[in-house]
């Protein structure tokens, strides 16, 4: 039996993907998680595969593991949405995809998609999508504005405590900006909601 690098076979299974052999993609990314259970990539691309062969309960399943252990991931909120819209939730499609918007808020397609959603729950699109609080935080963080970022997610927080989301978030800035002792704090109260 040959050897392969795992990267090397998840490039593999993205070929798979593209060539849209999705069966055999889900396939080898069971395999692949029976010696690997934990790993991250390989449950995106099995999220991506269960998609695309439209079995929406096993893929949201899989998405939701991913968000359990990033909660910030820009591909599964996309893909949350789209099952969303699938199985015609569409207060559930517009808050994942908000959530991606708020990840990547100056990325042309989401953008559309936003509006289309917007479209289809209010009868029009908004000429103009406005950058949200969380949009804004994460603006802040990537520009190591970490103090301000910290305000914006504390605020978000006090309207929304459930975000986990905005928790890991706001751990990270903690610490990025040497607040070690409330990032801990946090990520521990973050562990016990969602070990």
């Amino acid at each position: 039996m040959s050897k392969v690098a795992l990267h090397e076979y998840l490039n593999e299974i993205q070929r798979l993907l593209n060539e849209e052999s999705y069966g055999e993609a889900v396939s080898h990314c069971r395999s692949i998680l029976q010696q690997y259970p934990r790993h991250v990539d390989t449950y995106r691309l099995l999220g991506q595969a269960l998609l695309e062969q439209a079995d929406y309960q096993a893929a949201e399943d899989v998405f939701q593991r991913i968000l359990g252990a990033l909660p910030n991931d820009l591909t599964v909120h996309i893909g949350l949405s789209i099952i969303a819209q699938e199985t015609d939730d569409l207060s559930k499609a517009i808050w994942h995809m908000q959530r991606a918007y708020e990840l990547a808020p100056y990325t042309p397609s989401l953008q559309s998609e936003l509006r289309k959603l917007y479209k289809r729950r209010d009868g029009r699109a908004p000429a103009k999508l406005v950058l949200t609080q969380g949009a804004l935080a994460h603006l802040h963080f990537q520009g190591e504005m970490y103090k301000t970022a910290v305000s914006e997610w504390q605020s978000i927080l006090e309207k929304e405590p459930n975000r986990l989301d905005i928790m890991a978030m706001l751990a990270e800035a903690y610490w990025r900006q040497n607040e070690r002792v409330n990032a801990v704090e946090l990520l521990r109260h973050l562990l016990d909601e969602a070990p």
